[in-house]
């Protein structure tokens, strides 16, 4: 018996040895449901693979966003980074492509590696520390060149110049950028659904990283009939009512997916239902979501980004990295999520499209949104 205990511990062992190991780190943690979400992909990207081992680490910054526990969070995922040893690494959303990507790219020759890690400090540091430096996120220490780790990225929002990724060899991902035509065309749908006609859109969003790199993405796509204000970017509650009260004296309606960073008077996070339900009780016109937390948090309607496709993507091509050599190119999203709360629609007293109405029935009143994914049209697939 003691003999068959060795062999198979050996076995094992020798199996743990042989496999390819991926890191996954998030910045977040798991009370976020996006979250969950893209952990739901990277199982089913999973599902039947062979010789892999996956950890996964949570920097749990959106919990936490100051700059002390920023720089306590980069320092114990590069330390697992360096106790694991991976062979790929998965950064899932933009805080860990700024904590933990830049300082472990593999740079090309003559890359502007200081042009890149003072805007990453400018980033980190704004309306947080700005008597901090490089050196206190860790940003000051570059992987040796001989160590070859390739980085995925998943949940980025905005482009990744300003992370380097240009700049490197081996790294990939897909990005999340919003499906702008499906969210102008809900907007508009709302809009005429709705007693209350606005005739404008303003997007208004906290100021996390996420949120401030989406500005010029949102800024460039196409809402008419609505007229397009400029985007609202806040880091308190009192600065967030404002706006709201001021767009609905503008007859414009808003669209956000960023709230979970607002500050009350002292300092502290406000509950994100807490803002989403004295956004419903006081804006005048519907407000949207981007987000796949906004139902769950209280909102009317989200159009968001898939997590789950997000999860399966950045793990098969890291997954298909491992067994070839060979990096895949960047990828978008392609799919995304329709969310609704039936109890706000006859709130607000909207009348809207049959669709709509047998989407509301057949989720009923429900508190998390559920992933019902429709394929972007550009992709030629039917939902």
């Amino acid at each position: 018996m003691t003999l068959v205990l060795l062999l198979v511990g050996q076995q094992i062992y020798q199996h743990q040895r042989a496999a390819r190991k991926v890191l996954v780190i998030h910045s977040y943690n798991t009370d976020l449901p996006w979250v969950g979400d893209v952990n739901q992909g990277i199982d089913r990207a999973l599902a039947g693979a062979r010789g892999v081992q996956v950890r996964r680490h949570y920097m749990n910054l959106l919990n936490h966003p100051d700059c002390h526990y920023f720089h306590l969070a980069a320092e114990d995922a590069r330390l697992a980074i360096d106790d694991w040893k991976p062979d790929a690494v998965i950064l899932i959303d933009d805080l860990a492509q700024a904590l933990v990507g830049f300082p472990n790219l593999r740079w090309k020759p003559d890359a502007r590696v200081q042009e890149v890690r003072k805007g990453l400090v400018a980033q980190l540091t704004d309306q947080r520390c700005p008597e901090q430096g490089a050196a206190f996120f860790g940003l000051d220490k570059l992987r040796p060149p001989d160590q070859p780790r390739p980085i995925f990225f998943a949940g980025v929002n905005g482009d990744v110049d300003r992370y380097g990724y240009p700049l490197a060899v081996e790294v990939s991902g897909i990005f999340e950028h919003k499906n702008y035509a499906a969210l102008a065309e809900t907007l508009n749908v709302v809009n005429a659904a709705s007693p209350h006609k606005a005739t404008a859109v303003q997007l208004l969003n906290d100021n996390s990283t996420s949120a401030l790199a989406e500005n010029a993405f949102y800024s460039a796509a196409a809402w008419k009939p609505l007229e397009w204000l400029a985007p609202r970017n806040v880091q308190t509650f009192a600065q967030w009512q404002a706006v709201v009260q001021a767009a609905s004296g503008r007859g414009a309606m808003l669209l956000t997916a960023n709230y979970q960073n607002l500050q009350d008077a002292r300092g502290r996070l406000v509950p994100p239902q807490d803002v989403i339900a004295w956004t419903e009780e006081h804006s005048r016109y519907p407000v949207l979501g981007a987000g796949t937390n906004y139902v769950a948090d209280g909102g009317l309607m989200t159009v968001a980004i898939s997590g789950s496709e997000q999860g399966e993507v950045v793990m098969r091509m890291a997954l298909h990295y491992l067994a070839t050599g060979q990096m895949q190119p960047t990828r978008t999203a392609q799919q995304f999520l329709v969310g609704m709360n039936p109890a706000l629609v006859r709130k607000r007293g909207l009348q809207l499209p049959a669709v709509y109405e047998a989407f509301a029935r057949e989720l009923g009143r429900f508190m998390e949104v559920s992933e019902h994914v429709y394929r972007d049209a550009a992709s030629g697939a039917k939902p």
